[in-house]
């Protein structure tokens, strides 16, 4: 059963990783002549925000289940 504290650590994380993603893929479309790097750099950022969201969803399914 999972904890509101282990949710809002979700959330927390999830929140986080979309910030992340979304700071590196501006700041290197700026700086870059091609949206390679920049492109490169969100799908780098896709499992990690998947992986985040899945554990959320898996957490909070657990907590109304119980």
């Amino acid at each position: 059963m999972a904890t509101y504290k282990q949710i809002f650590k979700d959330i927390v994380a999830l929140v986080a990783a979309v910030f992340c993603a979304i700071v590196l893929v501006t700041g290197l479309s700026q700086h870059s002549e091609t949206l390679f790097a920049a492109l490169l750099a969100f799908a780098l950022m896709v499992p990690v925000i998947a992986s985040t969201a899945v554990g959320l969803k898996k957490d909070l399914s657990d907590q109304f289940t119980a």
